[in-house]
């Protein structure tokens, strides 16, 4: 399958800088970030949202949550079905879930908040859990997630052994004596922060991380990332496929695209690079 019709298939988001942020994992029923609107769009789709994971409190990544909260109340679907909303600790947070709870105050439903920090795991299904972990978002606390897959692989030292040799190993000692489980890191969702550090988001499969600037003289904010510094980290820590978002309403479609273009060329990256740009999460053509 391409990576162009997996991501189509699985994700659906929106970003604009400053005004609303989310994105949607249609394999884990798991939204990232909640930005205003995520009910208009996804309309009778929010019954399939089991698990919310907020990154910060601002309001563009936060909105959306009081509509999420009541059309899942209202609209048509299963309107007993639990949600879970996961954030970091942050006064912000308590604002909302006191209004959420005076404007909602007869939800049909079980709505739970977990405050989540660095060594939590949050299961998302049978075979997937979600991470939080530490990132830098000026004076605001942040976390990113990255979501991790229980795998299982030949255990080290019976990759010479012939098949017959493995089989008859496991029949005598049994499955676990040939087999080990391990976690492989399939995405990781950064939010706004200044670039990630490497070593959180080290051989995952998709990162989505924000390139607010195209340059980093344009900086006037220390907690956001350029598009370079984004691509420099997917490229320390050996990413599969880069989505960049958050990118600033001040720029020109064209020159986004050039700029990512000549940030991938001397950062180095050989991965696959997409843009989560207003409704849009679009490849960019490279040369």
């Amino acid at each position: 399958m391409s990576i162009e019709k997996n991501i189509a298939d699985n994700l659906w988001g929106h970003s604009a800088a400053m005004y609303s942020t989310w994105l949607y994992c249609k394999p884990f029923r798991a939204l990232f970030d909640c930005g205003e609107g995520v009910s208009v769009a996804m309309r009778n789709h929010v019954f399939g949202v089991e698990t919310v994971f907020l990154t910060h409190p601002h309001y563009d990544h936060v909105g959306g949550l009081p509509g999420l909260v009541h059309s899942r109340a209202s609209a048509r679907g299963d309107k007993g079905k639990p949600m879970l909303v996961c954030h970091p600790a942050a006064r912000g947070f308590e604002d909302m879930k006191a209004f959420i709870a005076s404007s909602s105050p007869h939800l049909s439903y079980d709505l739970e908040y977990r405050v989540v920090s660095g060594g939590d795991e949050v299961w998302v299904g049978k075979k997937h859990c979600v991470a939080p972990f530490e990132v830098s978002h000026g004076r605001c606390p942040a976390v990113g997630y990255v979501v991790r897959e229980s795998r299982t692989r030949l255990r080290q030292g019976l990759a010479g052994m012939s098949e017959a040799e493995i089989a008859a190993l496991a029949k005598r000692d049994g499955a676990a004596a040939v087999r080990e489980q391990y976690s492989h890191p399939v995405m990781a969702y950064c939010g706004d922060c200044s670039p990630v550090d490497p070593a959180r988001v080290m051989g995952v499969d998709l990162l989505v991380h924000e390139g607010t600037f195209l340059r980093e003289e344009d900086r006037d904010d220390p907690g956001h990332s350029s598009v370079a510094e984004a691509v420099r980290a997917a490229v320390a820590a050996k990413v599969g496929t880069l989505i960049l978002s958050h990118v600033s309403g001040r720029y020109l479609a064209k020159d986004v695209y050039a700029g990512v273009v000549e940030a991938v060329a001397k950062e180095g990256f050989s991965g696959g690079v997409f843009l989560l740009w207003g409704d849009e999460i679009k490849r960019v053509d490279l040369p």
